[in-house]
């Protein structure tokens, strides 16, 4: 994981996951580029269930970094 995102995500997303979490919660950075069909259909089985349950936070983003 570059240095940029990691940075980005101790400042701008760690203070509300904490708030909203209240503390408690597990950081799990999934990071991919482009993905085929079959890709992207086993990373969704491999979610579903988290997905699922109410109790679990995604932040789902196309770029976290913008410049300029």
């Amino acid at each position: 994981m570059s240095k940029q995102i990691v940075k980005m995500i101790h400042v701008h997303l760690m203070p509300y996951v904490v708030r909203s979490r209240r503390g408690q919660f597990t950081v799990v950075p999934i990071l991919v580029g482009s993905l085929t069909l079959d890709r992207e259909q086993s990373y969704g089985q491999l979610l579903a269930r988290y997905l699922a349950d109410p109790d679990n936070l995604f932040v789902i983003s196309s770029d976290f970094c913008h410049w300029g």
